[in-house]
């Protein structure tokens, strides 16, 4: 799967949340993630990446995201996603 690919599944399957990988072919997730929220739907994302820096979680707030964690933090994933469905935000570490 590429980016677009994720932007195309996310409008046609309309999931209750994305976990979407930062390395994606064509359009990274942190890019998808935008065209995603800039199409006006209210799904929450959370990014995984395995170097996650403090630019990286800028980067996905801007871009709408509502967590991210490093692949290093996997550990805290399940926290992350029931956060996101609470509709709290979870970036791990910051």
């Amino acid at each position: 799967m590429d980016g677009a690919d994720a932007v195309k599944k996310a409008h046609r399957l309309a999931p209750d949340l994305i976990v979407m990988d930062f390395s994606l072919p064509e359009m990274d997730g942190v890019e998808a993630a935008g065209e995603i929220a800039r199409s006006g739907t209210d799904i929450p994302i959370l990014l995984l990446s395995l170097h996650l820096s403090p630019q990286m979680i800028e980067s996905a707030r801007r871009a709408g995201m509502r967590g991210a964690i490093s692949k290093a933090e996997i550990s805290k994933m399940r926290y992350a996603i029931k956060a996101l469905q609470r509709g709290e935000t979870f970036f791990y570490p910051n």
